[in-house]
């Protein structure tokens, strides 16, 4: 600015000179005077031009170089009021309030910051709003929000709430599936009302729980109840994995499996309904049981069967003047076939006595021996058998058994035999034969010991 005041100074002189000697120096006057004119042009343009560039920064620093550089510029005032309406500003900022905005507009000269003023006062205004009806305010109020205030910093939340309260409404009208997809718009499960959490949950539940059909497999529905130990519907699951595994129950399961199908049976209809089944399940094996026990026993030999067969009989023990053979043939009927624990038989053998050439008789009125010499002959005899069998164990496809037998002598010959005998023996038994050893006593000791073999074939 003393340049500029000497520039003036000096063209006031030259004025003064050209009135005082208007004709040697005019000419050199003028062009001097037309040369600080263009100067005092150029220093206001550039000062013009600093003052544009220092309001564009905006910044305080820009000011303060901006009087540094023209302490006497043309814009000295304006740049001292922006400087003090960037004090106010700042001091506004600083405080964040309606009162302090306010302020900085009633106080401002030149009101730079009056956009930034009125959108800080508009976002304060719109918190209070938000505050009022974040937790308390119906649907209509956050929308009517949204629209009074689309710029502020609680629109988000807003919005989150819009969808929260349009799922509320949806899950009141029983349309879990909207009200899901509407609690999915917001900020997550933790944003919601503790009571809205509920809601989620279970529309969650739903969602997971409505796909479920008879085809989902059992491990699915458990994995279900072990992900929702306290879910909405776990007793419907429950019911259906019992339901399920009570279907499945056949002639094979067992007292597990039925404890098992019950132990998922949540109520009394569902008790009742996996008892039906257990119950079939039990009358299946039943018959089932009985029709291979059936089945078993015909493919044994059936209850009854008939025998034919042999027996072979020699007396041991006894002297030689009183040794015989018997040979009989076996017809008998068996009560029992060869994998019974205990069988009995009956039957008639009917065969020959085969005594020595001569014997020993024995007077019992003289007490004395005498020899009855004779012909060897052979003699018809008929005892009429009863035998009871005992199986031991199993034995090539067979049984190892023993036996008791108690003969009648219906018809018989007295020189050579009892009225009735008695033995016992062991053998080995099979489907449709049997072999046995055994030994036999005469009950009077006519011939007292016997050994035997004894064959049958049984059908």
């Amino acid at each position: 600015m003393n340049r500029l005041r000497n520039i003036i100074l000096t063209l006031f002189g030259a004025i003064m000179l050209i009135a005082m000697f208007p004709t040697a120096v005019n000419a050199q006057l003028i062009d001097a005077a037309k040369d600080r004119r263009a100067e005092i042009r150029e220093i206001r343009r550039q000062d013009s031009i600093s003052f544009i560039n220092a309001c564009r920064a905006g910044t305080l620093a820009a000011f303060k170089n901006y009087l540094k550089e023209y302490p006497n510029g043309l814009f000295n005032k304006q740049m001292n009021d922006r400087i003090a309406d960037f004090g106010i500003w700042s001091k506004a900022k600083q405080t964040n309030t309606i009162a302090a905005y306010n302020e900085y507009l009633n106080q401002s000269v030149t009101k730079a910051f009056i956009v930034e003023a009125g959108d800080a006062i508009t976002e304060l205004e719109s918190v209070d709003a938000w505050n009022a009806i974040r937790t308390t305010g119906t649907l209509q109020q956050v929308k009517s929000f949204i629209v009074a205030y689309p710029k502020s910093s609680r629109r988000a939340s807003a919005e989150y709430r819009v969808h929260e309260l349009q799922a509320v409404e949806y899950y009141q009208r029983g349309d879990w599936l909207n009200a899901l997809a509407e609690f999915r718009k917001t900020a997550g499960r933790s944003t919601l009302e503790y009571k809205h959490q509920k809601m989620y949950d279970y529309c969650l539940e739903y969602d997971e729980y409505r796909k479920f059909d008879k085809y989902t497999l059992e491990s699915t529905l458990i994995a279900y109840l072990n992900q929702h130990p306290n879910g909405y519907f776990y007793n419907d699951v429950s019911n259906a994995i019992a339901i399920g595994r009570a279907k499945r129950l056949d002639r094979n399961s067992t007292s597990y499996d039925y404890e098992r199908a019950l132990a998922y049976a949540k109520d009394y209809k569902t008790r009742s309904e996996v008892q039906y089944y257990i119950n079939r399940s039990k009358a299946d094996a039943e018959a089932h049981r009985k029709r291979l026990k059936k089945w078993e026993r015909e493919e044994n030999g059936g209850w009854t069967d008939f025998v034919l067969g042999c027996d072979f009989t020699g007396n041991v023990g006894a002297s030689e003047e009183g040794q015989k053979m018997c040979f009989d043939f076996i017809v008998g009927f068996r009560i029992g076939n060869y994998r019974d624990p205990l069988q009995f038989e009956v039957g008639l053998k009917p065969g020959f006595v085969i005594p020595d050439s001569y014997y020993d008789s024995y007077d019992s009125y003289s007490y004395y021996y005498y020899d009855d010499f004779s012909d060897s002959e052979t003699y018809f005899h008929m005892p009429v058998y009863g035998k009871l069998k005992i199986n031991i164990c199993n034995v090539a496809n067979g049984k190892f058994f023993v036996f008791g037998e108690f003969d009648y002598n219906a018809v018989r010959e007295d020189l050579y035999e009892s009225e009735m005998s008695a033995g016992g023996g062991l053998g080995f038994g099979w489907k449709h034969f049997d072999m046995a050893f055994y030994y036999q006593n005469d009950i009077d000791y006519i011939d007292p010991h016997s050994l035997g073999l004894s064959l049958g074939i049984y059908f």
